[in-house]
């Protein structure tokens, strides 16, 4: 026992050092920047959404190319990380996002009412889930939207809060292409519950966001449906070299499948395991952006909480060290295809625990 607890304490030490290294060596003229530059042109009356724009309030001496992709509500509900200078506003992501990680266990151990015990494990399994070492080296925000993504989930089924739970769904329309089909869940919720006061918070925070934006740079709506006209194609790289017909994965078809699972949940009165739904979800993430794996978060949370249900933990533990090499060799190699290896993995233990759980009941 003392001698597994001092191999604990070593893993958790191993990761911390790792995160902070990551975070000191991040990458601000990645994501983070175009970011901050969007949000600095918003405020100053420019198009958001023009690479011009970003450049010029970035002094970059070769303008970028890039530039978000995001609706204009992103100004109202992130100006508290991006209001800031440059330096101020990549320390702020990080924290915030270090943050999500206690609070998302948090979350979770209270939805599936589960003690957190030997903490120091369990963080270092989570944080071996390397689509958060890349979210925290360039400055994305998939981990704080995926923060609020389990928030309303917590709020919505735990707390029974429904007005407040569906104030923090209109965030998620930030990366509706990753969080679309939650919220059609959640919409499904709603509609068998009967728990249409999900719907009034949504409505409430939705309006105040589009006020907000209509009152400080109301040329962002245009700017910004102008700019998506840009957008013709999705590629689910994840899939595309097992499936090579998902090589053009349009995004109108990624609307069909979302209002497909909604109308099926509904007809059938099933609502799916939520963690489960969470794996699934990863299939419909474009370009196969790690960071966006980043929506597994809470499947990985509730697999090491659970880790009784698996007779063996050095079986999960090698679970997350192949996952670790796996996205790693993806960061370095680009080698999106291997995603699938991952997708994969993370569903067979959840299937795993969902058996395990069932047998144990019975």
């Amino acid at each position: 026992m003392k001698k597994e607890k001092i191999l604990n304490n070593v893993l958790f030490i191993f990761v911390i050092l790792l995160i902070l290294f990551v975070i000191t060596k991040g990458n601000t003229e990645g994501d983070f920047n175009i970011y901050w530059g969007a949000f600095k042109a918003f405020y100053n009356h420019e198009n958001p959404y023009s690479p011009e724009s970003i450049s010029r309030f970035l002094h970059l001496e070769n303008p970028t190319h890039l530039t978000i992709w995001n609706p204009p509500i992103i100004f109202f509900y992130l100006s508290w990380i991006f209001i800031f200078s440059e330096d101020l506003s990549f320390i702020l992501i990080n924290v915030f996002s270090v943050t999500t990680i206690f609070l998302t266990l948090y979350f979770i151990s209270k939805i599936e009412n589960i003690k957190i015990s030997n903490l120091s494990r369990i963080l270092a399994y989570i944080l071996l889930f390397s689509p958060i070492l890349l979210t925290l080296y360039v400055g994305q925000i998939s981990l704080v939207l995926t923060l609020f993504m389990v928030l309303s989930y917590y709020l919505i089924e735990y707390k029974n809060k429904d007005i407040v739970g569906g104030l923090f769904l209109p965030i998620l329309l930030i990366k509706a292409h990753i969080f679309g089909l939650y919220l059609c869940y959640i919409f499904v919720i709603m509609v068998l519950k009967r728990r249409y006061k999900i719907l009034l918070g949504g409505l409430i925070s939705l309006v105040f966001s589009l006020l907000f934006v209509q009152l400080i740079n109301p040329s962002s709506f245009y700017y910004f449906i102008n700019n998506f006209h840009g957008v013709y194609v999705w590629r689910a790289n994840a899939l595309i070299d097992f499936f090579p017909s998902l090589n053009i994965f349009r995004y109108h078809i990624y609307a069909i499948i979302c209002l497909s699972f909604t109308f099926i949940s509904i007809i059938q009165k099933k609502i799916m395991n939520f963690y489960i739904f969470c794996c699934v979800s990863v299939l419909l993430i474009p370009y196969g952006y790690i960071f966006d794996y980043t929506i597994l978060l809470p499947t990985v949370n509730y697999l090491v909480l659970n880790k009784d249900y698996i007779k063996k933990d050095i079986l999960l533990f090698s679970c997350f060290i192949i996952l670790f090499i796996l996205n790693m060799l993806i960061m370095i190699n680009n080698t999106k295809s291997l995603l699938i290896v991952v997708f994969i993995l993370l569903l067979l233990f959840m299937l795993i625990k969902v058996i395990c759980y069932r047998v144990k009941d019975n």
